[in-house]
């Protein structure tokens, strides 16, 4: 993942899953709600090879990052829909 890629999903969990400004939109669509967002940059190639999305307590869920497929996972986990 690139540094732009990252900034991207940045502003894409802030706007979709965030516990901000945002954080009503996010529960009434019933997502994910991450709270803290911590990422494995490798200066030797200047990608980001890890993610882990945490909500705020010991639940979180972390992505390790080879490919664009990694990528859209990333997404796909932020667009599922979650029980109330």
């Amino acid at each position: 993942m690139t540094p732009q890629q990252y900034c991207d999903l940045l502003l894409y969990i802030e706007e979709n899953n965030g516990w901000g400004a945002n954080m009503y939109k996010t529960i009434e669509k019933h997502r994910v709600a991450v709270k803290y967002v911590d990422a494995c940059f490798d200066s030797r190639d200047g990608r980001v090879w890890r993610i882990s999305l945490r909500n705020g307590g010991n639940e979180g869920r972390t992505f390790q990052i080879n490919s664009e497929e990694d990528i859209k996972r990333i997404y796909a986990f932020l667009d599922t829909e979650r029980s109330h």
